[in-house]
């Protein structure tokens, strides 16, 4: 469902995921994936914006743990 933009905006209803109107795409499509819960999806996003640069690795991250890399969730 990843994949392609109609697969997130059906998944994103199903989760109740809203797109804010000046959100671009990647962002949503991150957050949808993070609303998921898949470790899987969540663990490649991370993977990829790591190899991308440390302030990507951080953001990616961020959207997807809710916390900056390095901190214990509690």
């Amino acid at each position: 469902w990843d994949a392609t933009p109609e697969g997130v905006e059906a998944k994103a209803d199903a989760l109740g995921v809203e797109r804010n109107p000046d959100e671009h795409a990647i962002v949503f499509r991150l957050r949808v994936i993070a609303a998921s819960g898949d470790q899987r999806l969540m663990e490649r996003e991370v993977s990829k914006a790591q190899r991308m640069n440390p302030g990507e690795f951080e953001r990616v991250y961020r959207i997807m743990y809710g916390v900056p890399p390095g901190q214990v969730m509690a």
